[in-house]
């Protein structure tokens, strides 16, 4: 593997939310609290559904320069 495809797949991953522990389990920790006060959190589902799919949209660039 040559250093810029390195250096892309490392930017890659830092740019990824998801894959960070501390921040998926605080956005989990956020929206279960929410929901055991009897409100819906709305807009916190919505931050994780677009940190899902952009995490999706990054683990596919991965794959694409790994095939390269």
């Amino acid at each position: 593997m040559n250093k810029t495809l390195k250096k892309k797949l490392d930017r890659l991953s830092e740019q990824d939310l998801f894959m960070n522990e501390d921040v998926r389990l605080t956005y989990i920790d956020g929206i279960v609290s929410k929901l055991k006060r009897g409100i819906f959190p709305k807009q916190n589902l919505e931050r994780m559904e677009y940190i899902i799919k952009r995490h999706n949209r990054i683990k596919n660039m991965k794959k694409d320069l790994k095939k390269k």
